[in-house]
């Protein structure tokens, strides 16, 4: 079981709109997918977890404190990464991942919001 401290932080400012099954389902793995990797491979003691929308992007980051990801390392059946970068582009989003070994990981979406919800 991972003992992980988690760190909340939502802009003071969210617009209160409804949004199409498909963006919440392909936002919701993408998250999911980020947070599972923290808990099995991370090693983290500590997760942050950042809200916000800018000019109708939605941004979500989780940034962890833990082993970081080495590069051009790519485990046999660990999609994980791959998967949410095709979830971000199906929105026409982009995942950016920021790590360095020994120094944590961090995993920003961001992906613009359907027209009919802040029209």
């Amino acid at each position: 079981m991972a003992s992980i401290k988690c760190g909340l932080e939502v802009a003071d400012v969210l617009p209160d709109f409804p949004l199409d099954s498909r963006f919440r389902h392909e936002i919701l793995l993408a998250f999911k997918e980020a947070i599972t990797n923290v808990i099995r491979h991370s090693g983290a003691t500590k997760v942050l977890l950042r809200i916000a929308i800018r000019d109708g992007i939605l941004i979500l980051e989780v940034v962890d404190n833990g082993r970081g990801i080495e590069p051009g390392k790519h485990d046999t059946g660990a999609d994980g990464l791959a998967n949410i970068h095709e979830r971000l582009n199906a929105l026409a989003g982009r995942c950016e991942i920021q790590s360095e070994p020994g120094k944590g990981t961090s995993v920003r979406f961001e992906a613009p919001l359907p027209k009919n919800s802040y029209d």
